[in-house]
């Protein structure tokens, strides 16, 4: 049995993928940290919407599963 498996993104994993991105990028990165929330979250989700325009998004999970998220990645 598999623990987990690899699967394109769909629609309703975007918001788990701003959400985790944006607070990982806010909390751990010096950009993030010298601004404000607002300012940041505002901003830097423009970022994100291109980059996710523009690349492939894979999303691991539990197979039974398969909206239950492991990590992702953004490529």
């Amino acid at each position: 049995m598999k623990l987990w498996q690899v699967r394109t993104a769909k629609p309703e994993d975007i918001s788990f993928l701003y959400a985790t991105f944006l607070m990982c990028i806010k909390n751990e990165s010096e950009v993030g940290k010298s601004v404000t929330k607002t300012v940041f979250f505002n901003n830097y989700k423009l970022v994100l919407d291109s980059l996710f325009a523009y690349s492939e998004i894979l999303i691991a999970c539990v197979p039974e599963e398969p909206n239950t998220i492991l990590g992702y990645l953004v490529y």
